[in-house]
């Protein structure tokens, strides 16, 4: 009786072991399962890209009013056209007075660069202005030369349009040059006047992080080789 007592729990626990080994086998596919391919994950989405004005090469803008971030893209452009026309700038929407104002005339009809930051307006009068994406790396290159570069009517920072330096400047025609010490300054530290063409500023020192405005006509700007009898100041 007890050997039938043993074979019958015997035979429970080799039903027990069965169930046990089944239920680890679904539990825990074969290894050829374990090794099958997976779909490869998704890649992460790249960065969101906004307009930029390096996206932009060329701007045919028509008399009008614009607000920069929303008609145009903020950046920094040359301007350029083949008639008689002005730009005003005003540094907010708002303003009921312009800051700055260029004109395209003859005999220059490039404004070399104008520095245009979203919330800014321009009205653009008599004419049709072309705005180019700005690039002054030539500028910089020359004058890092040591060589003399006619610089449009515009707004140029220092360490970044032109390296740093002590210039000699000539007029093409009647100019102005005013000089911010930085970026943010809101009035001038300095300006320099010419009357008529082939006049001379005999020596400007720039700095870095200076902003200088161009009006009114080019300027060239030489290496300052220091003072001598061809060299005069005029203005």
């Amino acid at each position: 009786k007890e050997t039938e007592q043993v074979r019958q729990s015997s035979a429970r626990f080799q039903v027990l072991v069965s169930k046990l080994e089944d239920y680890k086998r679904d539990k825990d596919p074969p290894k050829q399962r374990e090794n099958k391919p997976t779909a490869a994950p998704l890649p992460a989405p790249g960065p969101r890209r906004n307009l930029s004005d390096t996206e932009i090469k060329t701007i045919l803008v028509p008399v009008g009013d614009y607000i920069v971030g929303e008609d145009i893209p903020a950046g920094s452009y040359t301007l350029s056209s083949d008639e008689d026309a002005t730009v005003y700038i005003y540094r907010n929407v708002d303003d009921k007075s312009y800051d700055e104002t260029y004109s395209c005339k003859e005999p220059s009809y490039t404004i070399g660069k104008i520095i245009l930051k979203a919330g800014m307006s321009i009205k653009v009068l008599y004419g049709q202005i072309t705005f180019t994406t700005f690039s002054g790396i030539k500028m910089w290159d020359l004058m890092k030369a040591k060589s003399p570069v006619l610089v449009y009517t515009g707004e140029y920072i220092v360490g970044e349009d032109m390296p740093a330096g002590s210039y000699t400047l000539t007029s093409t025609k009647d100019a102005t040059i005013y000089i911010y010490e930085s970026v943010d300054s809101k009035s001038y530290d300095d300006s320099y006047g010419c009357e008529g063409p082939n006049y001379v500023i005999g020596k400007v020192s720039l700095k870095d992080g200076m902003r200088i405005l161009v009006h009114y006509s080019d300027m060239t700007f030489s290496p300052f080789k220091g003072l001598g009898k061809d060299t005069a100041s005029h203005c």
